[in-house]
């Protein structure tokens, strides 16, 4: 597959997730439209990169209690759509990132405070000025990953296609600012 129908695929797939109205999460909320993606298909990956070290912050990032991934119903069906045309490719989807809790969006604010913490500076933002992260749309003080209809994920090769495609990838591997992850 290549990354340009990913991109098309994905794009339409959560189009039809615009129109969605911002709930708060977790259970008391799945009334209001909020499900766990492995309910609607647990086929697709998870590596939440904010639930362990391997982010930005470089530790894992308050609110992520666990390497799950809560959407809108409507997002889930739609990446449940997405996974369906990237598995005819030899491809599953990789959730990196989904709803964001206030209290995570309340970390990264804290980390950004604090100049004296470049701990990941050379992996995750090395042309970006930290205290900049805000201003230039990198970080919001108000995610819509809150929302519960933003996602970042990204094919993987399944894993019997392996020996005989090759690999699909961001640029940097990361949720990386700047042009080369194609996220920022």
């Amino acid at each position: 597959m290549t990354v340009s129908r990913f991109k098309n695929v994905l794009f339409m797939a959560l189009m039809l997730t615009v129109y969605q109205r911002s709930f708060a999460i977790p259970e008391e909320f799945r009334a209001k439209g909020f499900v766990y993606l492995h309910e609607i298909d647990p086929s697709i990956r998870v590596s939440l990169r904010y639930f362990s070290n391997e982010n930005f912050v470089g530790c894992p990032v308050d609110g992520y209690h666990s390497n799950v991934v809560i959407l809108t119903r409507q997002t889930a069906e739609a990446l449940k759509r997405v996974q369906e045309e990237v598995n005819k490719d030899g491809y599953d989807l990789v959730i990196y990132d989904a709803y964001r809790p206030q209290q995570a969006v309340d970390h990264f604010i804290r980390w950004a405070a604090d100049p004296s913490d470049q701990l990941r500076k050379s992996g995750y933002y090395p042309r970006v000025n930290k205290k900049d992260v805000f201003d230039l749309g990198y970080v919001a003080k108000r995610s819509g990953h809150s929302r519960g209809w933003y996602c970042y994920c990204f094919p993987q090769q399944t894993i019997s296609s392996r020996s005989t495609r090759t690999g699909c990838t961001n640029g940097t591997g990361k949720n990386f600012p700047c042009c080369r992850s194609g996220c920022g």
